[in-house]
Formats: C-alpha cells, sequence, structure tokens
C-alpha cells in the first residue's frame, strides 16, 4: 500500500467512524456543560480532520516554515 492507498483508507474508513465519536463526545459535553472541555475537544478534533481529510495542506505548511527559516 503507497501513500495514496493509506490516505484513501482513511478518508473512507476512518473518517466517518472519527465524525461519529467526535459529534458523540461534543453533545456528551454540551449536555453536561462542560463548556471548556467541549472547546479544548473541538479545537483538537479540527486539528485531527484536517489531518484526516487534507492531509497536503499540513505538507504545505510545513514546506513554508521551512523554507521561511531556511531563507537567508
Amino acid at each position: 500500500m503507497n501513500g495514496e492507498g493509506l490516505e484513501f483508507l482513511l478518508q473512507d474508513f476512518a473518517g466517518p467512524v472519527f465524525l461519529g465519536i467526535v459529534g458523540l463526545v461534543a453533545m456528551r459535553n454540551l449536555f453536561r456543560r462542560e463548556i471548556t472541555e467541549f472547546f479544548t475537544f473541538g479545537t483538537i478534533a479540527v486539528l485531527v480532520a484536517v489531518f484526516i481529510y487534507y492531509p497536503t495542506v499540513l505538507v504545505n505548511i510545513a514546506g513554508a516554515v521551512a523554507d521561511a527559516f531556511t531563507e537567508t
């Protein structure tokens, strides 16, 4: 399995499972009125979702940061 195959596997299988778990935990936090935990969990969930659904974004950001530090 190459990188593209792994990317599609994560998007097709793990993505919906991830979103279901995120939804359940977010609803639990809202119903228990744990607002701080809700926003913390939401922030982490968004970061993980970007990693699952748009891995090229992370590659582009890492490349831009590397270019900014290596330019003289």
